[in-house]
C-alpha cells in the first residue's frame, strides 16, 4: 500500500498542531506496523484475543441457548443506501428491502442460515417505509439513535402503525415519570395496555406480541392517557421475534449521512448499545468523517468513546465500510490507520476492508465493480463481499 510522492508533500505540510496526531506517522505505522503478524485471510487482525468474548457468545448460540445482540453502528451503509438495485448501479433509495439488501442484513442472512432465524433486528422510528405516525408527534431531542431523535406524542388518540414480519413484537421506549399509557393492536384485534411511567430509562424494551403465525403482521399503537402536555410516549423504534430461540440478532444501528459524533450523546449511546448489551459491536464508520475532515485526534477521540462503551458488554469490530474517489487534505488512509492504531491500543479486531479492496477506488469501481452509480455508496455486489467478509471474520475465524 505504498504512499505517493504527492500524497508525502501533502501529509509534510499538514500541522501536527492542526490535528493533535501526527498524520504521516499514523499512515507508516498502519503501512509497517508487523506486517502481516496478526492477519488472517479476510484481512482480519487480532481476531484470536480481539473476538474471544465473542466466541463464547457464539458457542451458546450455537448450544441453543442464547440469543446474541450484534449491534452495527454507522451510516448509510448500515442502513443499505446503494443497496437492492440488481447489481452495479445500486438502489441510493432506503427501502423496506434494504435491512435485507445491506451488508447489516446479508449479514444477518448468513448468520441465520447457521444459527437460526430470530427477526430482522431493530427497525428505527425514522425508517419512515415501515412506520407510519398520526395525530401529533413530534421529535425528542437527545433520544434515539444516532442523533436521529425519538417520536414523541401527548395527545391522547395520537398513533403509530409499524408493519413487521415474524411471531412476536418488542417496542423500544423511553420511559420514565413523564411517560404515558398506550395500547398495543395486532392485525386489529383486541388492543393490549401498558405504560411508560415509571423508573427512568433512555430506552426500555416493551414486549407487546407473542405466539403469532409467523409472516406479516401490522401493529398499531395508540396514545391513550397522558397526565399533562409535558408527558407522552416516546418511540425509539421496535424489533420483531421469530420462533427460534436461539441465533443472532443483527441490528443496524446507523443514520444517513451521520458521523461518529452525531453517535456520542449519552441517551443514544443508551440505546445504541447499553440496552442490547451486545455481545458484539461493529463500528463503521470513517468515511463521512474523512469527507468532512475531522481531525484525527477529535475522530480517534470520539471512536474510544464508543468503544469504551461497548466494551462494557462485548467484544469490538472496528471496520471501515465505504470508500470517495475524491481527494483531501487529510486522506481516507488516515482515518483507517486510527482504527487499526485503536485496535491494538484496546486489544480489539481490525477488519480492514479497505485493505481487501486495495485501498483504491478506482480498483474498487472499475475493476471489482463494486461502487455504485454515485461514486459513494456500495452496491449489492459490494454489499455482499463486505457481508462476506464479516461472516467469514466472525463465523470461520
Amino acid at each position: 500500500m505504498a504512499i505517493s510522492d504527492r500524497d508525502k508533500e501533502r501529509l509534510n505540510l499538514i500541522s501536527p498542531a492542526a490535528n493533535d496526531v501526527k498524520l504521516g506517522d499514523i499512515i507508516q505505522d498502519f503501512q509497517e506496523s508487523g506486517g502481516d503478524a496478526g492477519k488472517k485471510q479476510g484481512f482480519l487482525y487480532n481476531g484470536e484475543t480481539g473476538l474471544s468474548r465473542w466466541r463464547s457468545a457464539l458457542a451458546k448460540v450455537a448450544n441453543g441457548d442464547i440469543i446474541a445482540n450484534l449491534n452495527v453502528i454507522g451510516s448509510s451503509s448500515v442502513v443499505g443506501v446503494g443497496s437492492g438495485g440488481g447489481g452495479v448501479a445500486g438502489n441510493l433509495a432506503i427501502t423496506q428491502n434494504s435491512l435485507v439488501k445491506s451488508f447489516s442484513g446479508r449479514l444477518r442472512s448468513q448468520l441465520a442460515s447457521k444459527y437460526g432465524d430470530v427477526g430482522r433486528g431493530f427497525i428505527p422510528q425514522h425508517y419512515d417505509k415501515f412506520w407510519t405516525f398520526a395525530g401529533t408527534w413530534a421529535a425528542l431531542a437527545n433520544y434515539g439513535i444516532i442523533g436521529a431523535q425519538a417520536k414523541k406524542s401527548s395527545t391522547v388518540g395520537s398513533t403509530a402503525t409499524l408493519s413487521f414480519s415474524g411471531t412476536s413484537l418488542t417496542l423500544m421506549l423511553v420511559t420514565g415519570t413523564f411517560g404515558a399509557s398506550f395500547s398495543v393492536a395486532i392485525d386489529g384485534g383486541t388492543a393490549q395496555t401498558f405504560t411508560t411511567v415509571g423508573t427512568a430509562s433512555a430506552a426500555k424494551a416493551f414486549a407487546v406480541a407473542s405466539g403469532l403465525a409467523d409472516g406479516a403482521h401490522t401493529a398499531v399503537i395508540t396514545v391513550t392517557a397522558v397526565t399533562s402536555a409535558s408527558h407522552g410516549l416516546t418511540i425509539i423504534g421496535a424489533y420483531e421475534g421469530k420462533a427460534a430461540t436461539a441465533g443472532v440478532r443483527v441490528n443496524a444501528i446507523g443514520v444517513t449521512g451521520s458521523k461518529t459524533s452525531a453517535a456520542l450523546g449519552e441517551n443514544f449511546l443508551y440505546a445504541e448499545i447499553d440496552a442490547w448489551a451486545p455481545a458484539l459491536t461493529l463500528i463503521c464508520y470513517s468515511s463521512n468523517d474523512f469527507n468532512s475532515q475531522t481531525p484525527l485526534a477529535t475522530f480517534k477521540e470520539q471512536t474510544q468513546t464508543l468503544i469504551t462503551r461497548a466494551k462494557q458488554f462485548g467484544d469490538v469490530v472496528l471496520m471501515p465500510a465505504g470508500l470517495r474517489g475524491i481527494s483531501q487534505t487529510i486522506p481516507l488512509e488516515a482515518y483507517v490507520g486510527v482504527y487499526k492504531e485503536l485496535a491494538e491500543e484496546n486489544d480489539i479486531a481490525f477488519l480492514d476492508t479497505f485493505g481487501r479492496w486495495h485501498a483504491d477506488f478506482n480498483f474498487a469501481k472499475n475493476t471489482l465493480q463494486f461502487i455504485a452509480s454515485d461514486d459513494i455508496h456500495m452496491n449489492d455486489y459490494g454489499h455482499q463481499d463486505l457481508a462476506s467478509a464479516i461472516f467469514n471474520a466472525l463465523v470461520n475465524y
